[in-house]
């Protein structure tokens, strides 16, 4: 009879011991996923962070690539002799559409130095993917400007060939 006692104080103490380590195991494991949220959210602010900053500094640059591109395609509209064409009428048209929308984007961009600490992980999801869309209109808009002074490029280039062919106009 001794040896059933033994056996039942042995499965006692080891259901206690699983038990304790299936408290220990689910306490650990709450740890583990509450730690592993914030370092999600800590990639998702650093992430955002690093998408707006990207966001501000193609505006510029675009802002800039705008400004370039129109004063070439006037020079080369003026060299051709069709300022005034209804072609350079849109031109202009275009490019005083586009200001205002880069402006937009940048008015509706969160600024960079904004604290993202309180944001929840949804709100950092939506942003970043907003922030994304965003940049996806400002690679669009850059696109069409640097086709745009690639062709005045080419454009010039021509000019240059015929005034050194015929440098009188004759």
């Amino acid at each position: 009879m001794q040896t059933r006692d033994w056996m039942s104080y042995i499965g006692m103490i080891t259901g206690v011991i699983g038990a304790i380590s299936g408290i220990a195991g689910a306490v650990m494991g709450y740890i583990s996923y509450r730690r592993s949220n914030k370092l999600k959210s800590l990639d998702l602010r650093l992430e955002l962070r690093r998408a707006l900053n990207h966001l501000h500094q193609s505006t510029r640059d675009i802002s800039e690539l705008i400004s370039n591109a129109d004063q070439s395609r006037m020079g080369v509209a003026a060299a051709r002799g069709y300022f005034q064409s209804g072609a350079m009428q849109k031109w202009k048209e275009a490019v005083e559409a586009d200001k205002p929308e880069l402006a937009k984007m940048v008015k509706d961009a969160p600024a960079v130095e904004e604290d993202f600490e309180a944001w929840a992980t949804a709100r950092l999801e939506s942003k970043l993917v907003e922030i994304h869309r965003t940049q996806g209109r400002l690679n669009s808009i850059r696109g069409k400007y640097e086709s745009s002074l690639r062709s005045d490029d080419e454009e010039q280039k021509q000019i240059r060939q015929e005034h050194r062919i015929n440098p009188l106009g004759r």
